[in-house]
């Protein structure tokens, strides 16, 4: 017996057109998604290449060597007469000098993020991003960290952060005999 009726044929001209459609909105869905996960990759590694300058900033001398006794303790000196923030004892040992972070501590306390003194030293940074350092370390045994910058990135959900840590070796003794110790020093950039 031969069927007359062809109403139930599946390769119809409107499936044939949904096909393309549902392919064509699939093609331009991943399209979409590819670009906009590049762009959020480029600013990725924006921030993360201003991670490493700023880190490899903080383990130098600074300049001068010892901008933490000419900056402290006016935010406008941090302005004026300090190029570069760093951390490292102004002999040339390559240790972390205490005192230096003490004085980052007190400037850019974590408590007050957009003080003067914070923001000078986003300045000396030359940096649009705000960013946070903690640095952890053992002394005699005993675990010690001091932080400072702006953590108001914890906790919220709507940051880009990166990250960069190094480890540091660090003098506890704050200029009398040397009290040489291993910490881990770590820099986050971070921006709403």
């Amino acid at each position: 017996m031969r069927c007359k009726n062809k109403k139930g044929q599946y390769f119809a001209f409107d499936a044939i057109t949904g096909v393309i459609i549902f392919v064509l909105t699939i093609v331009l869905l991943f399209s979409y998604w590819y670009n906009i996960k590049s762009v959020i990759t480029a600013y990725d590694d924006t921030m993360y290449s201003e991670a490493v300058r700023i880190s490899d900033m903080l383990m130098s001398t600074g300049q001068p060597m010892n901008w933490s006794e000419v900056a402290f303790p006016i935010a406008l000196n941090v302005r004026n007469d300090v190029g570069s923030i760093g951390l490292l004892d102004k002999d040339g040992s390559g240790v972390v000098d205490f005192n230096k972070i003490d004085f980052m501590t007190t400037c850019a306390n974590v408590g007050t993020p957009n003080s003067d003194c914070y923001n000078a030293t986003r300045e000396v940074f030359r940096t649009g991003y705000d960013y946070y350092v903690v640095i952890n370390y053992t002394d005699g045994g005993a675990f010690g960290q001091k932080e400072f910058g702006n953590d108001l990135f914890i906790g919220n959900e709507n940051v880009t952060a990166v990250s960069f840590t190094r480890l540091v070796p660090i003098d506890t003794s704050g200029g009398s005999d040397p009290n040489i110790h291993s910490g881990q020093m770590k820099l986050v950039l971070w921006a709403e």
